[in-house]
């Protein structure tokens, strides 16, 4: 997929962040590589590879009433 300039001008006001004419004719590039890349991803095949929450296969603490157990996060 292919990022114009006013892709970049519309995604840089809905971010609102400020981006010069040099800087919107370097993102143009950089978007439209990322865009390249995800498309890759969706020619990847996929079918029979489980659904994974990390690289490491883990199981969820839970207590005895079936809620996970967290680590605290407020004191």
């Amino acid at each position: 997929m292919k990022v114009d300039r006013a892709t970049v001008r519309h995604i840089a006001s809905l971010a609102r962040i400020r981006v010069s004419e040099d800087d919107a004719a370097r993102l143009e590039g950089e978007l439209s590589g990322i865009l390249e890349w995800v498309e890759q991803l969706g020619e990847v095949e996929t079918a029979g590879v489980e659904p994974m929450t990390s690289a490491v296969a883990t199981t969820m603490k839970q207590r005895a009433d079936h809620y996970f157990v967290v680590p605290k996060v407020v004191e």
